[in-house]
């Protein structure tokens, strides 16, 4: 394996005859099924580390465990982000570009933004809009995580923005939905509920 990753940093289309060729792995390298007892429908990498999300009201962080024996599974769970009706199929979660802030949406509308990097999990707000009752699909998380945004399963798209504290610093504040349902529609005088954030 290690040679053909040599010979992908030095091929070139452009000099090639042919299509670069492809190294066929049948066996993983490493898989388990001792995080989840469902399918698995996200899954991200934090580091060395794996955040993954199933039907159970859970997004798990752990650790896949270097072992000698690969007939042996072996993980470390290390904690735990709980929400509650996230219990059906392809429901995605998201990070910012930094890892610093994870979203998540449920079946009744609603999206969870933790912390990562706490330890307990901290969550940050749970947002929601009057409006939004169906199950949120995808959720995004701008590159300075001051905006979440996420989509539902009737097709719209809302967005928070976090609103600037009176002393004018853009990074404090809740966010507050700046778009309303529906598909590229804009609704800036629509509110949103938010809990939690400070």
């Amino acid at each position: 394996m290690e040679k053909h990753i040599q010979k992908s940093m030095a091929w070139s289309a452009g000099d090639a005859t042919r299509s670069f060729p492809t190294k066929y792995r049948q066996h993983p390298e490493f898989s388990t099924y001792t995080v989840h007892l469902n399918y698995v429908d996200c899954v991200r990498w934090l580091g060395n580390l794996v955040l993954s999300k199933s039907v159970e009201d859970r997004i798990v962080l752990w650790r896949p465990e270097d072992d000698t024996n690969r007939l042996k599974e072996s993980t470390r769970l290390l904690q735990e982000y709980r929400f509650c009706d996230a219990d059906i199929w392809f429901i995605r979660f998201a990070l910012d570009f930094h890892k610093n802030l994870l979203a998540v949406g449920n079946r009744q509308g609603k999206v969870f933004l933790w912390e990562v990097n706490s330890s307990p999990p901290h969550l940050v707000a749970k947002l929601s809009h009057p409006t939004l009752r169906l199950p949120i699909r995808q959720t995004a998380i701008s590159y300075d995580g001051h905006s979440v945004l996420c989509c539902c399963e009737d097709g719209s798209v809302v967005r928070w923005d976090r609103a600037s504290a009176s002393t004018g610093d853009p990074s404090k504040g809740p966010p507050a939905a700046s778009a309303g349902p529906g598909a590229g529609t804009s609704g800036g005088s629509n509110e949103a509920d938010i809990e939690g954030m400070q």
